[in-house]
């Protein structure tokens, strides 16, 4: 399991991103969160030593137990339990029907909050002072929370063994150092304790919930068929197959106004033969609902033997199939489990026989899996035609209970699920999104001027970080292309100018560049627009200007990394002997490395502030280190760059910048 990272400020760890990227994909391969482990209980037997019995007691389920929660759920006496599993079933509650004759008391607290304790009083400290039979003094802390996702009662039931009377009960409240005392109190009962009144106030039993039949978990009988209805379809795909007797490979992607039932069969595989012969009596109905059918053969595809069309010709022919037969190609199937992995989270390979059910406009309505029952395809051809192209019926249809999507309560801000997919390393998946959510949106007509204008600032904000995540993946040009795009959906969007400016200057149009953040910097001056500002200018060349921009970014926030490290870069490799300065770039070059330890350029400038004051071992070091960070992130250009300046390093020599750097 993933740890929780312990440090804020410099935001998730990349070993904590990792281990969850590693959990997902052990999900996504279908195995389980903790395999099978069973729920323990532990007897205290006194001594500091504990039994396990798990297995007498009931709870040595396998579920993989996630929450519990205690509580004197038929107001007996003693405490029942409510556990939560990840495997099925999801809710267990366990009664206790232990008869052991010992004596208990609940005590249920209530805070004042004009002395600043909070009503429910969590937090408070509870001794239980019993008479003789009992082991003398019990204490408990009141906690909100009981372990993960769940809580348990508030009352504090204390067990009491064979003590037939109470002494006292001492309260330490919340925010407080003073102990308030309680007597008068009485085993086998319930009171009420309320900060001040030093008394305590007896509470009757509760109301004894409605009954609860005991019951043995049944385990779901295993199945080698499945049926999956897909509430929101995926892009339609462009689907090619062969002729067995060979020729040209027709589409199955193009519009044909009818539904589709692409179905992968084998020669050898029995299920596959008993469902052709269930579709070809069912011919009628299927007719009737202009069903078509590419029944498409998948022999061969494991390279273990050749295709034998004659075989496969025969193999249709002998249950007297009138359909369309054809061979399944590599990308077909390539195609296929796409679909179904954008469906399904569960990464498996396609079984033989599957089924891929999609609509005129060749949209996927269902998959099925294993050996198809006819009456649920000819049910989801109904409900087709039944819901047509209204979505909201659709994903009503694609559930097997009621209720309401959280879709028509909640707005997605899609750049919030863009920023996720790249916290967790998805910048593809993140990119994938974005497009996706321009095209959903794209089609719609905006209700009013002002939802314009929000539709307007949305598309200028999303293709901003489309942008960006094309620079993260090396593509200049499409980052170039999308902010430009971003600037024409909202021209007032300074973050999308200078993040062109610095795509400009890196494709070497640096006087574009610069016209572009001189543009951004009329109305954002931040330090990090001044910094991009000195990058500009440095790269094109006018060192005076960057230098004099770094500045203003220090003088507005002092230490601020990215300009420490552009000015520390000028001061230790200008070939302008009166402008370096190597005990002030290592100055500056350091606080941009403890802010940025992972930034292959703040260890490159580090690595050419040490050469210049002679610390060869140092420079190596931190080169070294940076060129490896530069491979690491897929900078391919910027580790040869470091590489070279190592070999200058191990001569001797300082690094000194040239024109455009």
């Amino acid at each position: 399991m993933s740890r929780t990272p312990e440090d804020e400020k410099g935001g998730p760890p990349t070993e904590y991103l990792d281990a969850w990227e590693r959990l997902a994909r052990m999900i996504q391969a279908g195995r389980s969160f903790s395999g099978h482990e069973r729920d323990c209980a532990y007897l205290n037997i006194g001594g500091g030593r504990f039994a396990d019995v798990s297995s007498v007691t009931g709870l040595d389920d396998d579920g993989d137990g996630r929450a519990l929660a205690l509580t004197d759920w038929d107001g007996d006496g003693d405490l029942d339990i409510w556990i939560s599993s990840r495997t099925g079933p999801r809710l267990r509650f366990l009664r206790n029907d232990i008869e052991t004759g010992n004596a208990w008391v609940a005590l249920r607290l209530a805070g004042d909050p004009a002395t600043r304790t909070n009503r429910d009083a969590i937090g408070a400290r509870v001794e239980v002072h019993a008479g003789e039979g009992s082991s003398g003094r019990l204490v408990k802390t009141l906690y909100g929370g009981h372990g993960f996702l769940s809580q348990s009662t508030k009352w504090l039931h204390f067990g009491l063994g064979k003590a037939s009377a109470i002494e006292k009960v001492s309260v330490r409240w919340p925010g407080s150092n003073r102990v308030e005392e309680f007597r008068g109190l009485a085993p086998g009962n319930r009171y009420e304790l309320v900060q001040g009144s030093g008394a305590a106030k007896l509470v009757g039993k509760p109301p004894v919930a409605a009954p609860l039949a005991p019951s043995k978990p049944a385990t779901a009988e295993t199945s080698e068929q499945a049926r999956i209805r897909v509430a929101t379809p995926p892009d339609p795909v462009d689907l090619r197959w062969e002729p067995i007797q060979g020729g040209a490979a027709p589409s199955l992607g193009a519009p044909g106004g009818s539904p589709l039932l692409v179905n992968l069969w084998a020669t050898w595989c029995a299920p596959c033969l008993a469902e052709m012969r269930d579709l070809e009596a069912a011919k009628d109905q299927l007719v009737s609902r202009k069903l078509s059918l590419a029944l498409l053969c998948v022999d061969g595809l494991d390279g273990k033997a050749p295709f034998d069309a004659a075989k496969a010709g025969a193999a249709a022919a002998k249950v007297g199939l009138a359909h369309a037969i054809g061979r399944a190609t590599p990308e077909l199937i390539e195609a296929l489990e796409a679909l179904d992995r954008e469906v399904i989270y569960r990464q498996r390979t396609l079984p033989i026989p599957a089924s891929f059910l999609f609509d005129g406009r060749r949209r996927l309505v269902a998959i099925y899996k294993g050996r198809m029952r006819i009456q649920d395809l000819v049910q989801d051809l109904d409900a087709m035609a039944a819901w047509g192209d209204d979505a909201k019926k659709r994903r009503d249809w694609a559930v097997p209970f009621p209720g309401r999507w959280a879709t028509y309560l909640f707005v997605t801000n899609p750049l919030a699920i863009a920023q996720v997919y790249l916290e967790g390393g998805y910048p593809a998946d993140a990119r994938e999104y974005l497009e996706r959510y321009l095209k959903t949106e794209g089609a719609k007509a905006p209700a009013d001027a002002a939802a314009d204008r929000d539709r307007r600032f949305r598309f200028a904000d999303v293709h901003h970080w489309l942008g960006r995540i094309a620079r993260m993946e090396g593509n200049g040009a499409m980052g170039l292309a999308a902010f430009e795009e971003a600037l024409r959906w909202n021209p007032a969007l300074a973050e999308a100018r200078v993040d062109l400016a610095a795509a400009l200057s890196e494709a070497g149009r640096h006087e574009d560049a610069l016209r572009e953040i001189d543009e951004a910097a009329r109305t954002k001056t931040d330090p990090a627009t001044l910094t991009r500002r000195g990058d500009i200018l440095q790269r094109g060349g006018r060192t005076a200007e960057a230098v004099e921009s770094y500045g203003r970014a220090l003088q507005a926030a002092p230490g601020f990394p990215p300009a420490a490290r552009g000015l520390a870069w000028i001061l230790a490799t200008s070939p302008d002997p009166g402008r370096r300065n190597g005990a002030e770039a290592v100055r500056l070059a350091t606080k941009a490395f403890e802010a940025m330890r992972m930034d292959p350029a703040a260890l490159d400038a580090l690595g050419a502030a040490r050469a210049e004051t002679g610390d060869f071992p140092g420079a190596l070091d931190a080169a070294r280190r940076g060129a490896e960070a530069a491979q690491a992130q897929g900078r391919e250009a910027l580790a040869r760059q470091i590489e070279a300046r190592i070999a200058l390093y191990e001569s001797g020599q300082p690094y000194r910048a040239g024109r455009g750097e």
